[in-house]
């Protein structure tokens, strides 16, 4: 052996020597290893989050040890719930470079750490980087709406997201995480409403909000509101009952009037006066032609002169024309009978008369006696 090839190889000696000696910088891999993450912005607001860079080890014998997996972890910031970490993603690279996607459980400040193994052992401490992370997050699903008497009734399902602080309902309100339903006044005709949720940002639950966009619409229709039925009528109060006539034999009838006095009582068409209230059949009219006014016609009453007729009849008997329409007028005192019987005596003689002047022979037939 000549004294070059000693001499490289002390020199490699030496310096893995003094790698070795040395102790590895913070937040970075061990000695021979090349692993880093790409430049990436402060602020993340997509999902799920893709750390990139490069991944590989050189040996102590200057060769290139395949890497088998490298792993990335996002770590939630101080001042975030448990709830928001997540497992790490482990990948192969290929040609030196690696390409993971994480999905966070919530926004805020995180860091990315990564690290990487061989089949000798692995990279040792991790590399990281800052980021803060402030995803809007996906529209949510449309809320419900019903229609009640003030106007509707909405409501939407709760989350179990650790980083939404609240709810957004467009164009009438923002609430806080645990209400889930409002009541929205809202005047007749066609409405619509759109949901979206509240998350913390990049800061955390302390810092500024970000706002997901909107759902879809959920249209309802708000009725006009009826108007409530007038009260019926009352009914008029009954009349008081008239006082009995004195001398009457009539009873109190059930409708508040006094009955007519018991006994047989005249049938037929009421008597033709005026002053009645009772109510006229369809086609009767008060007037009769040439228009004179119908004074005599009072239905429901009767004349005093027919009153006294009926008890007359009454105390007769009642006869088979009693059903017929009786007029009373004024007679003219025994003038009708004799002259009647005076003009039936004159018939009768002339009659007699001219019956002897046709059975008296003639001149010419008169028989002599001689």
């Amino acid at each position: 052996m000549t004294r070059r090839p000693l001499l490289w190889i002390a020199a490699v000696a030496s310096v893995v020597g003094v790698a070795l000696a040395l102790p590895p910088a913070a937040g970075a891999a061990d000695p021979g290893w090349d692993l880093t993450i790409d430049d990436h912005p402060d602020v993340v607001d997509a999902r799920p989050v893709r750390v990139t860079g490069r991944a590989s080890f050189l040996g102590p014998l200057g060769v290139l040890a395949p890497v088998r997996a490298v792993t990335v972890a996002l770590v939630p910031g101080d001042g975030l719930p448990e709830a928001c970490r997540v497992a790490p993603v482990s990948v192969v690279p290929r040609d030196g470079r690696y390409d993971a996607a994480v999905e966070p459980e919530c926004n805020g400040p995180h860091r990315v750490s990564v690290t990487a193994r061989t089949d000798a052992g692995s990279s040792g401490a991790p590399v990281t980087e800052p980021v803060g992370l402030a995803w809007a997050g996906p529209a949510p699903a449309p809320p419900n709406a019903i229609v009640t008497a003030t106007g509707a009734l909405v409501s939407w399902p709760g989350t179990a997201a650790p980083d939404v602080v609240g709810w957004t309902l467009v164009d009438v309100g923002t609430y806080p995480r645990d209400q889930t339903s409002v009541a929205v006044a809202a005047a007749p005709g066609p409405h619509a409403f759109r949901l979206a949720a509240v998350r913390w940002g990049a800061e955390g639950p302390d810092g500024p909000t970000v706002t997901s966009p909107p759902s879809s619409e959920r249209g309802v229709t708000v009725p006009t509101p009826q108007q409530a039925p007038a009260p019926p009528d009352r009914p008029a109060p009954d009349p008081p009952a008239p006082a009995p006539r004195a001398g009457g034999g009539g009873s109190p009838s059930p409708t508040g009037g006094t009955a007519p006095p018991a006994g047989p009582r005249r049938t037929g068409p009421p008597t033709r006066g005026t002053g009645s209230t009772a109510t006229l059949p369809e086609g009767y009219s008060e007037e009769l032609p040439y228009g004179v006014p119908d004074d005599a016609f009072v239905p429901g009453e009767e004349p005093a002169a027919a009153s006294e007729g009926a008890a007359e009849e009454t105390a007769a008997g009642t006869s088979p024309s009693a059903s017929l329409v009786r007029t009373r007028e004024k007679e003219a005192p025994g003038l009708v009978g004799p002259f009647a019987l005076g003009l039936l005596l004159v018939t009768v003689a002339t009659h007699i008369g001219w019956y002897l002047r046709r059975s008296r022979p003639g001149r010419d037939e008169q028989v002599s006696l001689l």
